[in-house]
């Protein structure tokens, strides 16, 4: 049975909390995979939502919520091209008047 589009609620609360939480959604970007997340998280001492679903709960779908991560890199990816794209564009000299620069 699934859950607000993910496989159970497990998934769902994790994956919710990841995205709702400014803080938690940074982070996970920063970690990158799940994974890492779980461990990183753990080393910290946090090993459960607030909702106390466990990060490394036996029910948890990985391999969707690690397509989620792959989500989160692949947007930061998108940012930084648009950095990269604003920064070119904020170096260039503006044209002087009267001349064609085409």
């Amino acid at each position: 049975m699934s859950y607000n589009g993910w496989k159970n609620y497990e998934t769902w609360n994790v994956v919710l909390w990841i995205g709702s939480d400014e803080g938690m959604y940074n982070f996970a970007k920063e970690c990158g995979t799940y994974d890492n997340f779980v461990e990183q998280m753990r080393e910290v001492g946090y090993t459960e939502t607030p909702d106390k679903v466990a990060y490394n709960d036996s029910g948890l779908d990985f391999p969707r919520i690690e397509e989620y991560f792959a989500e989160l890199r692949a947007e930061d990816d998108e940012c930084t091209e648009a950095e990269d794209e604003a920064e070119k564009f904020a170096h260039t000299e503006e044209c002087q008047e009267g001349h064609d620069y085409y």
